[in-house]
């Protein structure tokens, strides 16, 4: 079994597609899975975007080779397929992984999916099973994804957390925990009331709020870095409560320590404005839901 250690993806940065590497704590740990469950194939990837720009590649990536080790090439969704590649995922990020990603990349859905787990155990579901939405629902928000400029190392996510871990005595490290899963369900009910109410102040507010607080809360393992915090405040700044009366959402939306910065905005406003910044501060905006 061997594992290419290059691969071809595309860089949004470049515009074009370009050779990279994996880390080599990667490449050590898929080739120990390899040996085990894959014996004979040789592995060379082939991805729209690189690892650890934070938009999923390593989920698809893991999907691929539990694809591989159940020999099929046609992905049809089963429990035993995700578990598969949720395993793969937990190894290749120190059990550090929810399985979200794996599970984004083997299903699909016209809505939101509301995914929590705890190895080995996980619940998905549609938000719109949850939120019993208008007959008409509607979406008043825009997305976007902003690029940090700084590919994710799991190593140092790693790193971090432990770190932050061993610091934060006396069941403070549980408490920490207790506070990111208060947040992430609150901001899942605000998700539900956003299809509820639609265009709703409160309810855009709430979710924004809770994006926020999210994001403040990495400092406490010291996953943020200067460009996301760049990214953070330069959001605010253009779309602020003083402006739009329900200000706007920023956070990561992979492991930390770079990445991709998701926000949010209220919908059709400050989209010039937040594509003006990124262009003059040399950040990439890889994705804007209002150019779909």
């Amino acid at each position: 079994f061997e594992v290419d250690p290059e691969f071809t993806a595309y860089s949004r940065m470049s515009d074009q597609f370009e050779t990279v590497r994996f880390d080599e704590f990667v490449v050590k740990r898929l080739s120990t899975y390899g040996v085990a469950n894959l014996r004979g194939w040789r592995l060379r990837f082939f991805s729209e975007v690189s690892i650890g720009v934070s938009l999923g590649a390593v989920g698809a990536l893991t999907a691929c080779v539990a694809c591989l080790k159940q020999s099929t090439l046609r992905v049809r969704y089963s429990d035993k397929l995700f578990k598969d590649a949720w395993e793969i995922a937990r190894l290749l990020q120190d059990n550090k992984s929810s399985g979200a990603s794996a599970y984004a990349a083997l299903i699909d859905s016209a809505y939101p999916i509301v995914f929590s787990s705890t190895w080995p155990t996980f619940s998905a579901k549609p938000i719109i099973s949850a939120s019993s939405p208008t007959d008409d629902p509607v979406w008043p928000i825009d997305f976007a994804l902003v690029f940090s400029g700084k590919i994710v190392k799991g190593e140092a996510v790693v790193r971090s957390i432990e770190s932050a871990k061993g610091e934060l005595e006396d069941g403070g490290w549980q408490t920490y925990l207790d506070m990111l899963n208060l947040v992430s369900a609150e901001g899942a009910k605000a998700l539900g009331q956003l299809l509820k109410k639609g265009t709703s102040e409160d309810a855009i507010e709430r979710l924004f709020d809770l994006m926020n607080q999210y994001q403040n809360l990495l400092h406490f393992v010291n996953l943020s870095t200067p460009q996301l915090d760049t990214i953070y405040a330069n959001v605010h700044r253009i779309a602020n409560k003083s402006l739009n009366r329900v200000g706007s959402g920023a956070k990561i939306s992979g492991l930390g320590k770079g990445g991709e910065m998701l926000v949010a905005l209220p919908y059709g406003e400050h989209r010039k404005e937040l594509e003006a910044w990124t262009n003059e501060a040399g950040y990439s905006l890889d994705y804007a839901s209002w150019r779909d």
